[in-house]
């Protein structure tokens, strides 16, 4: 398929996009999703920008780009500008953003 389709994944009740091409979803929105389900369990919300910076999350990065022989960067990029922009990430890093959210995600 040359052009890039947009893949809907369920989430507790929502749906966070995926582009098949380039692997690439919103981490601003499974972070709104994961938000959600902390507060419903009782938890505080986690800060997108805090988790990003976080030591071990660069870590993971690292091992991440290494494995897949790319940038760190193009792991996880800020697209737009302001209130307008969001955090994109490859899908392996959704999942592990999903995981620390929540164990039950």
């Amino acid at each position: 398929m040359k052009t890039a389709q947009l893949m809907r994944v369920a989430l507790c009740n929502d749906v966070i996009g995926v582009w098949h091409k380039s692997q690439m979803g919103s981490l601003t929105d499974l972070f709104r999703v994961g938000n959600a389900m902390r507060i419903s369990e009782g938890k505080t919300p986690a800060n997108i920008t805090l988790f990003v910076r976080s030591e071990r999350t660069k870590e993971f990065l690292n091992a991440m780009a290494k494995g897949l022989g790319i940038p760190a960067e193009d792991i996880v990029r800020t697209v737009g500008r302001g209130k307008a922009s969001r955090t994109e990430a490859k899908l392996h890093f959704l999942i592990y953003a999903a995981e620390y959210l929540s164990p039950t995600f």
